[in-house]
């Protein structure tokens, strides 16, 4: 199943709070990976830079909500800070995770 096969989900946030453990990170996206059940997981991605795709790491969750509430925990983002990303950013956060 190619991407453009299956919706994609792709959501970001500039990094409100940031911490000895996290002062690098600028920038967050939650990307949803459909599993071969049809389910989805979700990927929260830290930047360093998104623009130069500096990636610091990246951490699996088992619904949205989880991640969400691990980002407002870890980095201050609210449910509000959340945007969608262009077509052509999520594509690159696609290819970027190789999934």
């Amino acid at each position: 199943m190619s991407h453009s096969d299956h919706p994609s989900i792709s959501i970001a946030a500039n990094v409100k709070r940031r911490s000895h453990r996290n002062e690098a990170i600028s920038f967050l996206v939650v990307h949803a990976l459909m599993c071969e059940d049809g389910g989805f997981v979700y990927l929260l991605i830290r930047y360093i830079d998104f623009d130069s795709e500096q990636i610091d790491g990246d951490h699996l969750h088992f619904s949205l909500d989880e991640a969400l509430v691990n980002a407002e925990h870890e980095f201050g983002v609210q449910s509000s800070d959340w945007f969608a990303l262009t077509a052509l950013q999520a594509e690159r956060v696609y290819r970027s995770i190789g999934s």
